[in-house]
């Protein structure tokens, strides 16, 4: 049996994904399949992707669903006990699917979550997962999951993989979903996925960002808070109100971030919130 099935998703990343095969490649565990999803591309994808093809690389043309669709859509192709997603701009270690599949198998856990190393204008940094006290209200509060790219396909499978609807911020409401649904993970503290940074990329496309950013916390946070958990209302408010001001002074968008701050107080009347918010605005306007 096939141990891991690593699903590459590439849109227009010609130029890009020649790297990201050769990281998998040079793995020190080969017990793996490689499932390359072109999401429609309309540079020269298949024809890089085309010199690699071999009984364990898979190349699958679909018109354009968004990354989520076609990380689903590897994953439906899979045939591996787990499933590892990497971005075909991005890389990862030589050892991580040996490190991560050992893990896995020796602690029955459903997914890991690993530290990241960062490229952004010619900058490398080292993202550390800050893991909170509470982690289910932790990750509400905030995506500490550096890099959650690693799983138990059975697991993933029984959550109902990506959300397709969303175009960004996917991997912050699949991480909410497998820790609602009790699915237990191992952080490994070691950068084993190389991040890089790109002009252009969906999440440096900030109007799309906060749309699905207000999707999901509709999605999670506004129902826990409807059912009447009062801390999920608390964090759902604070995120409104971010939210909000975000829209405000970066989109310029008035109705989107009217809506967010009508909300943010309905479940939260935080008065002293409110108030500061309008001396703060007084004092931009009259000085």
């Amino acid at each position: 049996m096939t141990e891991v099935s690593v699903i590459i998703p590439s849109f227009n990343c010609a130029n890009h994904i020649s790297a990201t095969i050769d990281s998998i490649r040079n793995q020190t565990l080969q017990s793996f399949e490689l499932i390359i999803v072109d999401d429609g591309s309309t540079d020269d994808t298949k024809a890089v992707v085309k010199s690699y093809l071999d009984k364990r690389i898979k190349y699958i043309y679909q018109d354009n669903r968004g990354v989520s669709g076609a990380r689903n859509r590897g994953a439906l192709e899979a045939r591996g006990k787990f499933v590892a997603f990497v971005d075909a701009d991005d890389s990862v270690a030589p050892e991580t699917l040996e490190l991560l599949s050992d893990i896995l198998n020796r602690s029955g856990a459903s997914w890991c979550v690993t530290d990241v190393l960062s490229f952004r204008n010619k900058i490398q940094d080292v993202i550390n997962c800050e893991i909170p006290e509470d982690i289910f209200y932790g990750i509400l509060e905030n995506d500490f999951v550096t890099r959650g790219f690693f799983f138990r396909r059975q697991s993933l499978m029984a959550i109902g993989g990506y959300d397709e609807t969303l175009r960004t911020r996917e991997d912050w409401d699949l991480n909410i979903r497998m820790i609602r649904n009790r699915e237990e993970f191992r952080y490994v503290s070691r950068p084993l996925y190389s991040y890089y940074f790109r002009q252009g990329s969906l999440t440096s496309k900030k109007s799309t960002v906060l749309d699905d950013t207000l999707r999901v916390l509709r999605k999670h946070h506004k129902s826990l808070a409807d059912k009447g958990d009062s801390l999920a209302a608390r964090i759902y408010s604070q995120q409104l109100w971010e939210l909000g001001r975000r829209y405000f002074y970066s989109q310029r968008n008035v109705i989107r971030g009217g809506f967010c701050i009508v909300q943010s107080v309905a479940y939260d009347r935080n008065m002293s919130r409110v108030g500061h918010a309008l001396r703060h605005r007084a004092s931009q306007i009259w000085g």
